[in-house]
């Protein structure tokens, strides 16, 4: 899915969202990397960013149930792939969110689906050659090192209110991304929701 899809997704969901109240939310965050993401972007720091639409179901008073998704861009280090900030991943999935003490905790499943470009990704650990120079030979004999699948992964977090419309929220993701690498990050970000 690309960026012009996703704008014109959320375009069409504006007449829905006027609503009271409106189930739908944007967020807008910043990512850090941990663990073996800082193995694929160029930065330790702020390694990407993403945009994401939340529509919530209310289970029971207190208790929604999150459906999510986020389009995201991570810089990565030139070879694998992810070195083009300007082809954004996309993931989704849902979320169980849950109001406790004025703030809301969430956790869920979600499915990743990276956007690497294969042409670009000459590090042997993100490629599907056996290898790729003399001294240079995959040990994992090149399967399944591309991560353009949908690869599955949680998430856990907290969101705490500002205002009826805006919070912030902090959350730890994890994913698989191919045979070698199984990424982490943390979000930190704002969430807007509609008509609340």
């Amino acid at each position: 899915m690309n960026l012009k899809r996703y704008a014109s997704l959320v375009l069409l969901t504006i007449p829905l969202m006027a609503q009271t109240p409106s189930p739908f939310a944007i967020s807008f965050n910043g990512m850090i990397a941990n663990a073996d993401l800082n193995k694929v972007v160029s930065s330790n720091n702020l390694a990407g960013y993403g945009l994401g639409l939340n529509v919530h179901r209310t289970v029971t008073p207190g208790l929604d149930l999150r459906f999510h998704g986020t389009l995201f861009g991570i810089k990565g280090k030139v070879g694998t792939g992810f070195d083009n900030v300007v082809r954004p991943s996309f993931s989704a999935g849902f979320d169980l969110y849950q109001e406790w003490n004025g703030n809301y905790v969430y956790a869920g499943i979600l499915g990743t689906a990276w956007k690497q470009n294969a042409l670009t990704a000459t590090n042997y650990l993100f490629n599907n050659t056996t290898a790729v120079s003399t001294t240079a030979v995959n040990p994992d004999g090149g399967n399944n090192l591309v991560g353009n699948d949908i690869k599955w992964g949680f998430r856990v977090g907290i969101e705490r209110p500002i205002t009826s419309q805006w919070s912030v929220n902090f959350n730890f993701t994890q994913s698989e991304m191919n045979k070698v690498f199984n990424p982490s990050w943390f979000t930190v970000g704002v969430v807007y929701r509609f008509n609340q």
